[in-house]
């Protein structure tokens, strides 16, 4: 969703300026910065910037100005002096002075630029193609960049999966290990007393049916591949931020579930991969 784009062209008279920067945001926001006597067109200018956009904050600023004749600032005595009266009539009332800025005249019209009347009609032209350009070296900025996001996440991919064949691999014979190790250690604290062999065996198996993780490992599969399918779209940043929320829980569990050091470690390593990826995806339209 990070991008910048500006572009300058300029006729006989007029000199147009564009300029737009997005940053990450759940939502489309934009925020149009017009001339004055342009305002009708910003339905118009907003369809054209969702063209581009699904999701950020955008914010497109079009400047126009002359290139010849008079482009200085007037001041309007008739509405300073109104300005004025209004000024002391609230200082007397308030019995406090009012601190008043150089902008606080532009704003109230007291001061004002001659070239901000309304423009003339050779003015839209000139802007349209002023923003189509501006707008297609917004685009490309964003696909580099987004090419470069994807790029990482790639990568990190990669990292998880063989994580995933590091956590299989160890957790193979986990299961047996675990049941001897409680059979053994039953035996050791019920030395002296007479136990059924079968009803022990039985309830040592559901002991360390608790301790398997191969559902965990076959969904982890399952949701890295469907993330990786997910890379490959146009919209992937809400469907990726989700997907990756199942697979943390998925390793979570795993994690919770075993008493190998190893396995904890890796999962470790694994949830840091998975920060770093939402964080990517947080980019991502």
């Amino acid at each position: 969703m990070t991008g910048y784009g500006t572009s300058e062209i300029q006729s006989t008279e007029w000199r147009c300026t564009v300029e737009l920067r997005s940053v990450n945001q759940r939502f489309l926001d934009i925020r149009l910065k017009l001339p004055a006597g342009f305002q009708n067109r910003e339905k118009e200018y907003r369809t054209k910037i969702k063209g581009f956009c699904r999701r950020g904050k955008v914010e497109c600023s079009v400047k126009i100005e002359p290139l010849a004749g008079e482009n200085g600032w007037v001041l309007d005595e008739d509405r300073l002096q109104e300005m004025n009266g209004l000024v002391r009539l609230i200082e007397d009332s308030s019995e406090h002075s009012l601190q008043v800025q150089f902008r606080d005249f532009m704003q109230l019209d007291v001061i004002k630029n001659q070239s901000s009347d309304l423009l003339p009609e050779s003015c839209v032209e000139l802007i349209d193609q002023c923003m189509v350009s501006a707008l297609q070296e917004f685009k490309q900025m964003k696909s580099q960049e987004g090419e470069a996001l994807c790029t990482d996440l790639n990568e990190r991919m990669v990292s998880c999966s063989k994580m995933v064949d590091e956590l299989e691999q160890e957790a193979q014979g986990q299961g047996k290990a675990h049941f001897e190790k409680l059979q053994q250690r039953a035996c050791d604290l019920l030395d002296q007393v007479e136990l059924q062999p079968e009803k022990l065996n039985q309830e040592l198996a559901l002991l360390c049916d608790r301790y398997d993780v191969s559902e965990e490992l076959v969904r982890l599969k399952t949701h890295l591949a469907h993330l990786e399918n997910l890379l490959k779209e146009l919209e992937v940043g809400k469907k990726g931020e989700f997907m990756l929320q199942e697979i943390l829980r998925e390793v979570n569990t795993l994690s919770s579930k075993s008493n190998n050091a190893l396995i904890s470690r890796i999962a470790v390593d694994f949830k840091n991969e998975l920060e770093k990826m939402r964080e990517q995806l947080l980019n991502l339209e």
